[in-house]
């Protein structure tokens, strides 16, 4: 393991193998919380929300796949799902609550 100590957080790296469920590992450390944010795992469990730039020239896999609930850009973008302000962290903040049931 390892771990990076500042004035006001505490970031820690557990090791673990290639099949290992890292959900099943991180359970435990947030049982008592409502929400948790992951990010990458697209191809973990629960909702998603891609997070997307059009300088990078790529098309959203919000257009490709069914399992994400909105797509975060402050880019020109055209998708089926809904489209939140990149700028708009509050706002997104409660998006994700709301969609959570929070």
């Amino acid at each position: 393991p390892a771990a990076i100590i500042t004035a006001n957080l505490i970031a820690t790296f557990l090791p673990r193998e290639a099949n290992d469920d890292p959900y099943a590992a991180l359970e435990p450390l947030f049982a008592n919380h409502d929400l948790v944010l992951v990010e990458g795992g697209v191809a973990g469990p629960g909702t998603k929300v891609e997070v997307w730039r059009q300088e990078r020239g790529t098309e959203p896999i919000a257009n490709e796949r069914g399992d994400i609930a909105a797509l975060i850009s402050d880019d020109p973008v055209s998708t089926g799902v809904p489209v939140w302000a990149r700028h708009d962290v509050a706002g997104i903040a409660d998006r994700i609550r709301s969609l959570m049931g929070c």
